[in-house]
Order: structure tokens, then sequence, then C-alpha cells
């Protein structure tokens, strides 16, 4: 059976000799005795991560997602504050279209956040294939509330 290797250890000699700041509150843990920071408390850990970590997918994807999402609360919110300010109630359409747009960007974006390590995994076709779509549903999007909003009195 394989034991655990002691991690503490490997922490305390890399920190040994050399000036590291705890990724709390900053405090030099240069020689430090324990896997704990003396200043804060915080437990540390000595852990291996990539270089370069590919978060390119997750932005060129979220970016549409992000954006629409953002426009569609911003004329939802735009449509509730002339209304109540002109007390002139629009038509039922630009009480429906922004929020159910918005809403359907809104789910598209959490999903996207919360899928975004899988995706990353995909082969680069699959990860350009996936990033289109998000951007081709952006722009569906404002052009189904242009074509719904125009045709309202």
């Amino acid at each position: 059976m394989d034991e655990q290797p002691d991690t503490g250890r490997f922490l305390r000699e890399f920190v040994s000799g050399r000036d590291v700041p705890c990724p709390s509150c900053s405090y030099n843990l240069r020689d430090l005795t324990s896997a704990v920071c003396p200043e804060c408390g915080e437990a540390l850990a000595l852990r291996l991560q990539a270089e370069h970590p590919r978060v390119s997918v997750l932005v060129l994807g979220l970016l549409p997602l992000a954006m629409a999402l953002g426009f569609f609360t911003i004329v939802t919110l735009f449509v509730i504050g002339i209304s109540i300010w002109h007390d002139d109630w629009p038509p039922l359409g630009y009480w429906v279209a922004a929020p159910l747009i918005g809403s359907i960007f809104g789910v598209m974006t959490f999903a996207w956040v919360k899928n975004w390590t899988r995706v990353r995994r995909w082969s680069q076709r699959g990860r350009i294939a996936v990033v289109s779509v998000c951007w081709i549903t952006m722009a569906m999007g404002a052009v189904v509330f242009l074509l719904i909003t125009m045709n309202l009195p």
C-alpha cells in the first residue's frame, strides 16, 4: 500500500532560505517550520500547476455570452426605468423580449462557466466549433430581439 508523502516536508524544503509570500496575507514564509502561515493561520500546500493554463477557450466563449447577458439586462432595466419615470407602460413585447432572451443567455453563461474545463479538454476543432456557436448565438439573439421590437407598435 502506497503511503502519502509528507507534503509539509516538501513545503518546508521549498521555503527554506527563500523569500516566498503567503498567498493569503503576503507574510514572508522564509524558513517556515510548519505547513501553516504563522501570521494568518492559513493552511498551506505546495502544488504543481500548468505554467500557461489554457483559458483562451473560456474567455472566447464567455465573452459573447456575457456581453449578450449584460445587454439584455441593461435593456430590461432601461425599459423598467423609463416606464416608471414616464408612467407609460410599453407593449408586452418589450417586457417579454429582453428578459426572456436575457434569461436564455444567463443560463448559457452559467452552463459555459460550469462546464468550461470539460470543453477545454476537447479537440481544437471541437473547441473552435463551440466558441463559434457562442458567437453565432449572440448574433442570433440580437437579430431576434430587433425583429421582435421593430414589429411592435
